[in-house]
């Protein structure tokens, strides 16, 4: 067998031993990194912000509906402000807060959550479903009280908790009606 005389395949010759240069990066001016820096600052603005939304969307809207003579039958519609997400086991009570009272006849009630039979129910995305405070084993007529609705459900994976505002039953109205807000102290 003969010598080696080295490899079969020459060495390449590299760019600059061939005469030809590669363009030089053009520096980053202060507008190009101002830009990059500005753009960056808005998309994390604008994640935020949408994040805040879906969550703020997930709250319900407790309110009454209409107006009714006797304080217990009348509804109230929950209604759900999410565009995507269903409130799951959804449950509805009403009650006095803590410090706050319910007169039915000479009866005065604190610190009782009621819980309205329909038990446990789902509410889609933008629906409305309607629950009642239900204090009707009452045998004399309510004469005052304060009370605010409370809803516990499921969305985005989580257990959530809702009160709503307070509301105040005015017997000597005419028609007697609910109020929002606590006048009775």
């Amino acid at each position: 067998m003969g010598k080696s005389k080295g490899p079969r395949n020459p060495a390449r010759k590299s760019n600059s031993q061939r005469g030809t240069t590669l363009p030089a990066a053009k520096p980053r001016t202060f507008w190009t990194r101002t830009k990059a820096a500005y753009t960056v600052v808005i998309a994390l603005v604008g994640a935020v912000t949408t994040l805040t939304q879906i969550y703020r969307g997930t709250i319900p809207d407790a309110r009454i509906l209409g107006s009714d003579p006797t304080p217990f039958l009348l509804p109230f519609t929950v209604t759900n402000d999410s565009s995507f997400f269903d409130m799951k086991d959804v449950v509805f009570f009403c009650g006095p807060r803590a410090g706050q009272t319910i007169q039915v006849g000479n009866i005065v009630v604190s610190g009782v959550r009621f819980q309205d039979s329909v038990g446990k129910a789902m509410i889609k995305p933008g629906a409305t479903s309607l629950f009642r405070c239900p204090v009707t084993n009452a045998r004399a007529e309510m004469v005052k009280g304060t009370i605010h609705p409370i809803m516990e459900y499921r969305t985005l994976w989580f257990s959530r908790t809702f009160d709503g505002k307070d509301l105040t039953w005015f017997a000597n109205a005419n028609p007697p009606r609910w109020v929002q807000g606590d006048m009775v102290k």
